[in-house]
């Protein structure tokens, strides 16, 4: 941010907005001489528009538009813990594994030697 003098303007007070649901804008960071940042997130809806910032020392402020932002939705994992739900018409067999060897083990100890279950092994 600077004046009309090409001066940095310090200690501003800068905020941002988008008008698509879900889209946050963080506070502005003052990095020094005339820089300050802010994080845009996602939200679940894609979409695209401008950016609206403005800029005040609290007695006087301007809005800037920015271009138009494409921004993507935010993608949230389909996993839950060791098993993935089907996606993309693709399955985790990994349930299906644990109980065959679970089985395969009880299998196992009911038809041992009656000498080998008491041993303790």
């Amino acid at each position: 941010a600077y004046d009309d003098q090409q001066l940095p303007l310090e200690h501003m007070q800068v905020t941002a907005s988008m008008q698509l649901p879900g889209v946050v804008v963080s506070d502005f960071v003052e990095q020094s001489k005339g820089v300050y940042t802010a994080r845009l997130t996602a939200g679940m809806t894609p979409g695209n528009g401008p950016v609206h910032v403005v800029i005040g020392n609290g007695e006087v402020s301007i809005m800037l538009v920015s271009a138009k932002l494409k921004l993507a939705a935010v993608k949230i994992p389909t996993s839950v813990g060791g098993c993935t739900i089907n996606t993309n018409g693709l399955t985790d067999d990994s349930l299906l594994l644990l109980l065959i060897i679970a089985g395969l083990m009880l299998v196992r100890r009911h038809y041992q030697p009656p000498h080998v279950r008491n041993s303790g092994r």
